[in-house]
């Protein structure tokens, strides 16, 4: 996650991303924090439908990736 200010690793986050039709939402942490690149969080505690939209979203990132020159 790209951010202007990073939180400290091992700081507990709520996350929640919208697209115009659906959102995800579940726990987080933050396992590392790297300058001008981001921080790494890992999920946890999400429910089973948001693992769903999560699953679907990266799927159509996969199949946009392999069907774009490169």
């Amino acid at each position: 996650m790209d951010t202007e200010n990073h939180y400290p690793i091992g700081t507990s986050l709520s996350i929640k991303l919208f697209t115009a039709t659906e959102f995800f939402e579940a726990e987080a942490s933050v396992i590392y924090c790297q300058p001008e690149l981001g921080m790494g969080l890992m999920f946890r505690e999400t429910k089973p439908y948001y693992l769903m939209v999560l699953r679907k979203w990266l799927l159509a990132a996969m199949i946009g990736k392999k069907g774009s020159p490169g």
